[in-house]
């Protein structure tokens, strides 16, 4: 058994004994459906899980714990111990139930890792949350079916907000989450492929702030919607192109920095995989555009520590 000393350095004596009974119960022992009585213990299993140094490592000690039990430590890990555990935990239920305890974006981020490398949870994660009925009240209620014309009208409202200057980022958020609770699974995976065709068809240019507003509004939107609906990356993929392409406008190179920082993580990623790819571009301006903002990115990460460019680059 091999343990990072450096964690269990900031051990007191009395959390030493602490995680000593504990590990002495499940490596002697074989004792399961062990309990945390106490913050305290929940913090040193936690720093336990932290400082083993091989995945099956984590996995034992985490499901020597009682289900209670496994919540608690859950809570206090840190995200990489999360990811790692939510995708060797076997019971559905389980899994489901932690995943929902993670903050918003880093429920994102582990469907957007899943579905490259653990599709199977993945799916599984995605029907468990996308079920054909809603509880209300202990009852179960059966979605509506929505009519062609009020998907429509749905598809135009939203349109409208992500063009209208006086709505924000979060008033369309909070619609599109209103649409994921109303429309049924296909209904859903429809307006969105719909969406991404009627907004790559506006071809915004980034003449303004008010154009720029209208893509980061879009951007944001469509990372949830391209995870839970991945057959419509290539229509995202396009549009995200021609962002891309309409950057040229922009005469500033410290303003195309300014812009591209501002991207959420997902979407800038996917902007520097296509940028440096710029060699195999068979189209002359744009593989001559694509060069310049792959240099222009490397230059600028070579003289700060920290960023969204920086982040997105280590990535490809």
């Amino acid at each position: 058994m091999t343990i990072n000393r450096k964690i269990l350095e900031s051990f007191s004596d009395g959390d030493v004994k602490i995680a000593a009974s504990f590990l002495e119960n499940i490596y002697l022992h074989n004792h399961t459906n062990l309990d945390l009585n106490s913050d305290l213990d929940s913090t040193i299993f936690a720093k336990l899980i932290q400082a083993s140094s091989n995945n099956s490592m984590k996995y034992r000690l985490f499901v020597s714990l009682s289900v209670i039990s496994q919540k608690k430590c859950f809570a206090n890990l840190i995200y990489s111990d999360q990811f790692i555990l939510l995708t060797h935990i076997k019971n559905s239920q389980l899994l489901i139930s932690l995943f929902l305890t993670l903050e918003k974006s880093l429920q994102h981020e582990f469907l957007t890792s899943c579905f490259k490398t653990h599709i199977s949870i993945f799916n599984t994660i995605k029907k468990a949350l996308k079920p054909s009925f809603k509880m209300n009240h202990g009852l179960i209620v059966e979605q509506a079916k929505i009519s062609s014309q009020q998907k429509l009208s749905y598809q135009k409202t939203l349109l409208s907000y992500l063009q209208d200057p006086s709505f924000s980022i979060q008033d369309v958020n909070s619609f599109v989450d209103s649409l994921k609770e109303t429309l049924e699974d296909d209904d859903l995976g429809n307006f969105v492929e719909n969406l991404f065709t009627e907004f790559g068809k506006l071809k915004l240019p980034l003449s303004s702030k008010e154009s720029f507003a209208s893509y980061l509004k879009f951007f944001n939107i469509a990372v949830s919607l391209v995870v839970m609906y991945p057959s419509h990356s290539l229509l995202l993929d396009a549009i995200i192109d021609h962002f891309l392409l309409s950057l040229d406008t922009i005469q500033s190179d410290s303003w195309i920095l300014k812009i591209l920082e501002q991207l959420p993580i997902y979407i800038l990623k996917k902007c520097c995989i296509s940028i440096s790819l710029y060699e195999k571009i068979k189209h002359n301006k744009k593989r001559n555009l694509f060069m310049k903002y792959y240099k222009l990115i490397h230059a600028h990460i070579k003289s700060v520590s920290t960023g969204n460019l920086k982040e997105a680059m280590a990535q490809v």
